[in-house]
């Protein structure tokens, strides 16, 4: 005779949600993880991130001055001479921080640019440490998780990646499915999100989409699926490697260009993850990482 199965240790308003929840997953009590540990990974989280964009605002300030004042760069010059000017400000930023003896056509440019970039090497190099300590101490805490140890063995998704889960939808536990946390990263289809004022449109989550599509989907592709070489054709080499594959092929077919059906896969690789973990989570089954 079988045994009825527990209800969902989380109650049905701890769940933020537009309308009223359908049918909750059954799931064990140990579902939802203890609250203090999924905040201090998100704490970890968002101070890794905000150190890595600071230090991504000094190089980008760097560059910006460079380019606009010491190049030939103008906002209205052509796109190749913009380009050029683009690139020799970086390479003279670099060329500084390597004390590398600089190209010829660098020269005037690096002895400009040198004490400003110089003088703001202890900031950058403050904010490069605290983004490794704090993402150090994010990933430790992660580890502990059950549902890391039935998900690591996933080729291309490392800690972080979980890590990045967390710190944008929190305790996966309490998302009574995997179409929820779809929503929450805006990965959902656009006519789930409601429209915003006048002409704002659909008020999806871009920012949390950018970081998990940033973070996971480049190096889950590469360890799912192999390019087209001179002695074999593309072909997928993991299970999420087949979602992207199968999904592309069949906007490929639809008509899509190369370019929109190959992000429209991403999306689709991702989504199987996600998938993936809110299982793991629970407790249950995975359905591709078998």
């Amino acid at each position: 005779m079988m045994q009825s199965k527990p209800a969902l240790t989380a109650p049905p308003d701890s769940v933020p949600r537009d309308r009223p929840a359908k049918a909750m997953l059954p799931a064990a009590c140990h579902l939802t993880a203890d609250p203090s540990l999924i905040a201090a990974i998100r704490l970890h989280y968002r101070l890794a991130k905000s150190a890595e964009l600071s230090r991504i605002v000094i190089d980008q300030k760097l560059v910006s001055f460079a380019r606009v004042f010491l190049t030939a760069w103008t906002p209205s010059g052509d796109e190749m001479t913009r380009e050029k000017a683009n690139k020799q400000a970086m390479r003279v930023i670099e060329t500084i921080r390597d004390a590398e003896t600089p190209r010829e056509e660098d020269a005037a440019l690096c002895e400009a640019m040198a004490k400003m970039v110089l003088a703001m090497e202890p900031s950058r190099a403050a904010f490069e440490a605290e983004r490794k300590a704090q993402r150090k101490h994010a990933e430790k805490l992660a580890k502990t998780l059950p549902a890391w140890g039935r998900i690591e063995h996933v080729l291309g998704f490392g800690i972080w990646g979980l890590v990045t889960i967390i710190g944008e939808v929190g305790d996966v536990g309490l998302y009574p499915g995997c179409r929820h946390l779809y929503k929450r990263v805006g990965l959902a289809p656009d006519e789930c999100y409601p429209r915003g004022e006048k002409s704002t449109g659909r008020m999806i989550p871009r920012a949390a989409r950018g970081r998990i599509m940033g973070i996971i989907a480049d190096p889950l592709l590469r360890q799912q699926w192999r390019g087209e070489r001179d002695d074999a054709p593309a072909h997928a080499i993991g299970p999420f490697g087949k979602v992207y594959g199968e999904t592309k092929a069949r906007h490929l077919a639809a008509g899509k260009k190369p370019g929109h059906a190959d992000k429209i896969a991403r999306r689709a690789m991702v989504k199987a993850l996600l998938h993936d973990v809110h299982r793991a989570w629970h407790g249950m089954a995975l359905d591709y990482a078998k």
